[in-house]
């Protein structure tokens, strides 16, 4: 049995959006993706991870494998869709660091709540990291 061509892409753009996000993690449309030219500031909480402030919208960034460039880069630049430039998570979407492209495995519109707590919480582990590298040296 043969299957035709446009039948066999067509299955595997459709697992590629599906796995793309998870059952927790709805996938962004129109207005929730995050404009560029919005972004006013990020935080990094770890090599796979970023918070990005977008004015009246913060996300929660995930990237595939370790994107240590995230560490060094003082300016971050957003690959999204060619036509809009808007950045919804789906698949080409990238941060361009100054050393490589980071693809961006997972993006969740979060709340000014949740974002919050995320940087406190990023706050309150370097504080408690500091502290145990000062107590193992005296």
């Amino acid at each position: 049995m043969k299957i035709p061509a446009f039948a066999l892409v067509l299955a595997l753009g459709l697992a590629t959006s599906a796995s793309a996000g998870s059952p927790d993690t709805p996938i962004l449309r129109g207005s929730q993706c995050l404009d560029p030219d919005f972004a006013r500031g990020w935080v990094e909480l770890d090599d796979r991870t970023i918070l990005v402030d977008a004015g009246r919208h913060k996300y929660r960034i995930e990237v595939g494998g370790a994107c240590t460039s995230l560490s060094f880069s003082s300016v971050l630049v957003f690959r999204g869709d060619p036509v809009s430039g808007r950045v919804c998570g789906n698949l080409g979407d990238a941060i361009l660091t100054r050393d490589y492209p980071c693809k961006i495995e997972r993006m969740q519109l979060i709340s000014k709540a949740e974002y919050k707590q995320a940087i406190d919480d990023r706050a309150a582990e370097r504080k408690r990291r500091k502290a145990e590298r000062k107590s193992k040296s005296s």
